[in-house]
């Protein structure tokens, strides 16, 4: 069984990779393969996770990041499809504050300081990056340092505690 300790790691892993990835994807124009890119490492992420962990199909937990990431999946689709007249490039700000969000939510539900800080500093990043969304042409590398490194942390920290 894989603990939920190691399972954050992973996850902050396949995070970082996959932001490091997207930068030099959108450096290199082929704008087509970001979605087949994020489609692959959430499939391998959910693969890990499926092997059995704490997150499983019944644990509330795993319920409400589903409900969380298919939040985000559906305003990504809308956002990229025009649905929602958006800016696409708030995306990442918005993944942010989603998933920090439902850090918090999780963190306060089950009463685990670490996941709360982990929402708070992704909460706190997304707002900082929303404020400075087009000014910069790293944003993919500020998602890869905002949203794998805490949670690399995070899992780390939980390993020793």
């Amino acid at each position: 069984m894989l603990d939920e300790k190691r399972f954050l790691s992973i996850w902050g892993f396949i995070i970082l990779i996959g932001f490091i990835i997207t930068q030099f994807v959108v450096y290199g124009g082929w704008y087509l393969f970001i979605p087949i890119i994020w489609v692959i490492l959430v499939l391998i992420g959910f693969g890990v996770m499926s092997v059995k962990t704490s997150y499983g199909s019944n644990s509330k937990e795993g319920l409400l990041w589903l409900l969380f990431v298919g939040i985000g999946f559906i305003m990504t689709t809308s956002i990229v499809t025009g649905f929602l007249l958006i800016d696409q490039w708030y995306l990442g700000s918005i993944w942010l504050i989603l998933l920090g969000l439902g850090a918090l939510t999780e963190g306060f539900s089950v009463k685990k300081n670490p996941e709360m800080i982990l929402g708070i500093i992704w909460v706190i990043a997304g707002v900082i990056l929303f404020g400075i969304t087009g000014m910069i042409d790293f944003e993919f590398l500020f998602l890869a340092i905002a949203f794998g490194v805490p949670l690399i942390g995070v899992g780390e920290y939980m390993k020793k505690h």
